[in-house]
């Protein structure tokens, strides 16, 4: 998409970055299952069953975060140079239908495998319609989540995905008198300090914080790639070719591999230096590659690959499916012998699957639903005259 010059052209490092973290969660939970087979609760809970390569392996949790970060910095660019770059309001009938049809499908098929062949894990039956709305860790009482337990960041981005445009509609309701570009990015970025700075520590020092995904305290983690896209509109201009934009990412990337090792070190029952670090950590990541972006300087080829692209396009299956793969391959884990053996047969068994699956699921689930998306929202739009001054949001880099 070339609307508004290089700073809304499709970021090439997202796919790369979401489907490397993606399998960054595939080894973690492959490690999690070998330590309770080895070891029972007290390999998470304090035994290092893989001795000094424990730490990493458990560091983990700051994955969600840069999908997170990253969701927020796609989504929002279109709002953004609505609400500070003056362009038109992005067409939010689209922005809807395709978020639904983007998560829903494939969502729904994995909720389906998951009844099928793992079951509810001990929790009554009507707690899948919980799961399938993506409102089940809204209540911290439904155990559905044993069954799925990577399924709380959906619930997680349903939210986000509402109050989006819904926040975007109200910011400019009360900016409407603001003529002045900076001073509405400036009103903008002091809200979301305040929200995140609120919901970061209503995540850490809520009496329920270690059992609860409850989504509106995971807000926090949005607001990287929400601040990032709104300064767009009036920094990418700037960074074009500029000796700081050139120099700043591989400083972002240093402070992003320090804080993925501070995870790695801290304390898995102090949240407050999870959270804040897996913060850290994705916020100075996807400044990298944003910045980097708005410098006009090509991709980094170490990651910009035909194979990690299509790992990013694949990683919403893989995510999706690779808990079901795991407990298929239980019975031949619990045969492996030791830690090590158990996590190398674990990893050649589920991450290959899960790799296929959500190729499978890419091919005729995700990109299929995108297509019937750009058909009803074309079918809408031959219906409908778009108001005056408004745009179509962007579809590219789409999560």
């Amino acid at each position: 998409m070339q609307q508004g010059g290089r700073s809304t052209e499709r970021l090439a490092l997202g796919d790369p970055v979401r489907g490397l973290a993606a399998l960054f969660v595939v080894v973690f939970h492959v490690a999690v299952s070998a330590a309770f087979i080895v070891a029972g609760a007290r390999a998470v809970f304090g035994e290092h069953v893989f001795g000094a390569a424990h730490e990493p392996l458990f560091s983990a949790t700051s994955m969600p975060f840069v999908f997170f970060a990253l969701s927020a910095y796609l989504l929002t660019r279109p709002f953004a140079a609505w609400l500070v770059g003056g362009q038109g309001r992005p067409d939010v009938t689209r922005y809807a239908v395709h978020r639904v049809l983007r998560i829903l499908p494939a969502f729904l098929l994995a909720v389906l495998a998951t009844a099928t062949l793992v079951g509810t894990m001990g929790a009554p039956d009507r707690q899948w319609l919980w799961l399938a709305g993506m409102v089940h860790t809204w209540d911290p009482a439904l155990a559905i989540d044993r069954a799925m337990p990577q399924a709380w960041t959906l619930d997680v981005e349903a939210l986000f995905y509402v109050l989006l445009p819904v926040g975007a509609l109200l910011a400019a309701a009360l900016l409407g008198a603001v003529r002045s570009r900076a001073l509405r990015l400036g009103l903008l970025l002091a809200a979301l300090v305040a929200l995140g700075a609120g919901t970061l520590a209503w995540s850490t020092n809520a009496p329920d914080a270690a059992h609860s995904h409850m989504p509106p305290k995971f807000l926090f983690a949005f607001t990287p790639g929400l601040a990032l896209a709104l300064l767009e509109p009036l920094l990418a201009p700037r960074a074009r070719a500029s000796a700081w934009a050139a120099r700043l990412p591989l400083g972002l990337l240093l402070v992003a591999l320090a804080g993925q090792v501070l995870v790695a070190l801290s304390d898995p029952a102090d949240l407050a230096a999870r959270h804040g670090l897996g913060l850290l950590t994705a916020s100075a990541l996807l400044c990298a590659i944003v910045v980097r972006h708005w410098s006009g300087a090509p991709a980094w080829k170490a990651i910009d690959r035909p194979a990690f692209h299509a790992l990013g396009r694949w990683s919403y299956g893989m995510y999706l499916s690779h808990t079901v793969v795991l407990h298929v391959a239980e019975p031949v884990l619990r045969d492996a012998g030791g830690a090590w053996t158990t996590l190398a047969v674990g990893c050649l068994a589920v991450v290959p699957a899960s790799i296929v699956l959500g190729a499978l699921s890419w091919r005729y689930v995700e990109r299929p639903a995108l297509r019937l998306g750009d058909r009803l929202a074309a079918r809408w739009r031959t219906r409908r005259s778009p108001a005056r001054g408004e745009t179509v949001a962007a579809s590219a880099g789409v999560p």
